[in-house]
């Protein structure tokens, strides 16, 4: 038991001491694909698949482990519905998170809250904006030179849709799975 112990408090002196021992902010432009799956089940039930390509920054400021700040992404690529029929559908998202995370030697992981953001989807009838919330769970592998390799889990619930017309309820989600390089920055 005291050996085990020792070896736990000599890991986290370890992890402690190689962190950076000063404040500093971090600017992080990243690019990456995502995927998933978004279903709706009101007003109408239908579902698709979601693919496309990802442009984002995150701004933090870092202390020793931890680092806060915000993250804004957007996303340009399709909507498959592939049930109840076969649809495609032209997709573009932004959001604005509050980011807040935490930092070991080659491996950070962070949280993020959507403070603002929509989802658009335009076919040749016209174009669709959803708006709702959106929180990410990311991970990202820093052990490389100049860049990061990033994995992140996003999930939208929408609750209202709008067209050019109405306005309407909704109840619908999407997971998105996004796979993205960044260049952190720290200062």
């Amino acid at each position: 038991m005291f050996q085990l112990r020792q070896t736990v408090l000599s890991v986290l002196s370890v992890l402690c001491l190689s962190s950076t021992a000063s404040a500093g902010i971090l600017i992080e432009p990243y690019l990456g694909y995502g995927m998933g799956k978004s279903k709706f089940t009101s007003p109408s039930a239908y579902e698709g698949d979601i693919s496309g390509t990802m442009l984002g920054a995150r701004v933090a400021y870092t202390i020793p482990i931890f680092f806060f700040g915000l993250d804004y992404g957007m996303f340009t690529g399709k909507f498959k519905v592939t049930s109840p029929s076969v649809l495609d559908y032209d997709a573009s998202a932004s959001a604005l998170y509050l980011l807040a995370g935490a930092q070991i030697p080659l491996i950070r992981g962070y949280i993020g809250y959507a403070i603002m953001g929509s989802s658009k989807t335009k076919d040749s009838s016209g174009e669709t904006t959803s708006t709702g919330s959106s929180m990410k769970l990311g991970a990202s592998f820093t052990g490389l030179p100049f860049v990061a390799l990033n994995l992140e889990y996003i999930r939208d619930t929408y609750t209202k849709s709008k067209d050019a017309s109405s306005e309407w309820s909704v109840s619908g989600a999407s997971d998105i799975y996004l796979l993205s390089v960044s260049l952190p920055l720290d200062f």
